[in-house]
């Protein structure tokens, strides 16, 4: 897992899974672009939002489309909202 910012992480799908990473780097939202969903106990337990982006991981696809929602979650997240739909 890599630290962005403060309060922005980027890392792999494998910390989805990982309870206490999640729990004490207090991570709120997560976005995950992948072509099923894949919420965890763990998020759940720790009310976590997430924002799924179903998409396939090739050239075709039109990862910029979805680019402005990703920003509008994130922002939210960092304004501490936690009320996403």
């Amino acid at each position: 897992m890599s630290r962005i910012l403060e309060n922005l992480w980027l890392g792999s799908i494998d910390y989805i899974h990982d309870f206490e990473f999640l729990k004490e780097n207090k991570i709120t939202h997560i976005i995950t672009l992948f072509d099923k969903n894949v919420s965890t106990a763990e998020m759940v337990i720790l009310n976590i939002k997430q924002k799924l982006i179903k998409i396939y991981d090739n050239d075709a696809e039109p990862i910029g489309d979805y680019f402005k929602s990703c920003v509008e979650f994130i922002d939210l997240a960092l304004a501490g909202y936690r009320d996403w739909e």
